[in-house]
């Protein structure tokens, strides 16, 4: 992105247009949603909060792993020791500690523990290969590295050029002898590569006798994916970080005036991964819930948690649900007792009739929403759809429906030229604004000049603001296509794809074209049992969509996702300049 822009006055236009947006989405806008954060959470550090959800209800379950059960109080033990841990070795405020584990118990402690001690969370993919871990660990300049004892080999071969402790811990240690769900085979098997197991030593040190207080300093590096180039740190603090639980909370419904001691929430997407991190640690935490914490999807193993812990709120991908759904003899009894939904509409996306299976089978006890738009700067969790599915407002909008701004949030849309405001129902740059914000990107100045500007987040993506203020996204700003001068966004076409019932995932790109400028192009995974062909889809997409954005199709029998279930679109088939295969 050139930083070339001519932004003098631009702030004070920007504030302006916001608050007249405000306006307008107030007709819309759900009364049990508050416009901002509420003030007593102002300078409140995450910790605090945890601390005191530990004072009030010690002995509730904080996470329940395969049936080994942790309480508020050990999960606050275990994390002061291990911050006690942290200083005895000689580690300082800001240092950066990586932890290298897939989801379990023991990365949720280092975590917070991390946080207490007042230096700086820094959570790795397990899937990385010795290249990637080497680039995150020697951009962030860890200091201390705890990892999976299975990644023993990938580590010790490694070259980690700042690391000055690493410690292993067997990550199966805390799945109890006699599980009451099944486990998977990963954290089932004995690992060998290594003598010692070091969470007894994390975890039995003198505790840390006060924690951070500062909610503004750097207290996470949350990596980008790296879909648009290497992968960048985003320096996100403790402060940002209660704004995205009380956001991700309120917004999915397990917090509010009532009590919220009977939630219970399963989670299985990295946790990792900031959205997984929102999910899966920050607004359960936040809301006092139970987290039933799961390795990785495993549909026969979360509908069996489901049923036996009672879960009451559910995050997962469109497929996640189907496929709950195809699994439950009974789904009324099996996913009865869920109240608290959000699908992320990565591959399939959400439609009306998913909607309606959904309720059908289970009772209609609850309901299928879109869960939020966001990125890793922005702490994900930016909008909500919550209260939008009256009559299926949200799934009857022009695609894609993302809704409304979370408390404290705003939107814009401006040129992706010149910056300059646009008026609503005009398409451009989607410009962002929360409490959420990341401070920067790590030791990139540049880069954090060109995207963060008085506040505001340049997001990169591309969409609009309907006349009622809701906000759709269409897209990154660089896969936008020209297709005889009109404008073709691939994120729209792969949703009306989407909507044939026999479709499973789309990707759409396009590629340059001698008579039109660029073509359009659509792999597909069609379901398991489907018959239809790539010519009947094409005649299909005539039918349902104008003619520029029609797309070639190509069928695939599997798209190539990446770890968190996102279509790698660099990892298709190469679409050539004549706009074949």
């Amino acid at each position: 992105m050139a930083a070339t822009f001519d932004l003098d006055g631009w702030a004070e236009k920007a504030e302006a247009k916001a608050s007249e947006l405000r306006d307008v989405q107030t007709h819309l806008w759900p009364p049990h949603i508050p416009r901002e954060v509420p003030g007593e959470l102002n300078g409140r550090t995450f910790i605090e909060i945890f601390q005191a959800n530990v004072e009030s209800a010690p002995d509730r379950t904080a996470i329940n792993f395969y049936g080994t059960e942790i309480t508020y109080r050990q999960l606050d033990d275990w994390s002061d020791s291990f911050a006690g841990w942290l200083i005895s070795i000689g580690a300082t405020a800001g240092d950066r500690i990586g932890v290298f584990l897939p989801n379990c118990p023991q990365f949720i402690v280092l975590m917070l523990g991390t946080l207490k001690a007042g230096m700086v969370h820094v959570p790795i993919n397990p899937m990385f290969k010795r290249g990637e871990l080497e680039f995150e660990s020697n951009d962030a300049g860890l200091s201390v590295l705890i990892c999976a004892d299975y990644l023993y080999e990938l580590v010790e071969a490694a070259e980690l050029n700042t690391v000055r402790a690493r410690r292993f811990i067997d990550v199966s240690s805390l799945v109890p002898e006699t599980p009451t769900v099944r486990v998977p085979t990963f954290l089932s098997r004995d690992f060998t590569g290594k003598d010692d197991d070091a969470w007894q030593e994390l975890t039995q040190g003198e505790p840390i006798s006060s924690g951070a207080t500062d909610p503004e300093a750097i207290a996470a590096l949350n990596y980008t994916g790296g879909t648009t180039g290497v992968p960048k740190g985003c320096m996100h603090t403790q402060a940002n970080m209660v704004v995205a639980a009380h956001n991700c909370a309120l917004a999915w419904g397990i917090s509010g005036a009532e009590s919220v001691s009977d939630e219970v929430v399963v989670a299985f997407t990295p946790i990792f991964w900031i959205s997984g991190e929102n999910n899966g640690i920050l607004a359960p935490l936040y809301a006092g819930a139970t987290i039933v914490l799961m390795a990785r999807w495993d549909a026969p193993a979360v509908l069996e948690a489901i049923e036996t812990f009672k879960v009451t709120a559910m995050s997962g991908v469109v497929e996640s649900y189907l496929e709950l759904l195809s699994l439950a003899g009974s789904p009324q009894r099996q996913l009865g007792s869920l109240r608290h939904l959000r699908a992320m509409s990565f591959t399939r996306k959400l439609s009306i009739d998913i909607r309606r299976q959904w309720e059908d089978a289970t009772g209609g006890g609850s309901i299928l929403r879109e869960s939020s738009f966001g990125m890793t700067e922005s702490h994900t969790s930016n909008t909500f759809t919550t209260g939008l599915e009256d009559n299926d407002f949200d799934l009857l909008n022009e695609p894609v429906f993302v809704g409304l701004p979370m408390p404290g949030t705003d939107f814009l849309i401006v040129d992706s030229k010149d910056r300059d405001l646009v008026d609503q129902g005009e398409v451009g740059e989607i410009v962002l604004r929360s409490p959420s914000n990341f401070l920067g990107y790590w030791q990139k100045s540049k880069e954090t000049e060109q995207t963060l500007v008085d506040g505001w987040i340049f997001t990169g993506d591309i969409g609009k603001l309907s006349a009622n203020g809701t906000l759709h996204y269409l897209g990154r700003q660089k896969e936008m296509l020209k297709v005889n001068g009109m404008s073709v966004f691939p994120s729209e076409v792969e949703v009306l794809m989407g909507r044939h019932p026999e479709v499973k995932a789309v990707a759409v790109v396009g590629a340059q074209d001698e008579s039109t400028g660029q073509s359009v192009h659509a792999f597909v995974e069609m379901k398991p049992e489907s018959t239809v062909d790539a010519e009947a889809l094409e005649t299909w997409a005539k039918e349902h969509m104008a003619v520029y954005k029609v797309p070639s199709v190509h069928l695939m029998s599997e798209m190539p996702r990446t770890a968190t279930g996102k279509i790698l679109k660099k990892d298709l088939p190469d679409v050539s300049t004549t706009g074949g295969l």
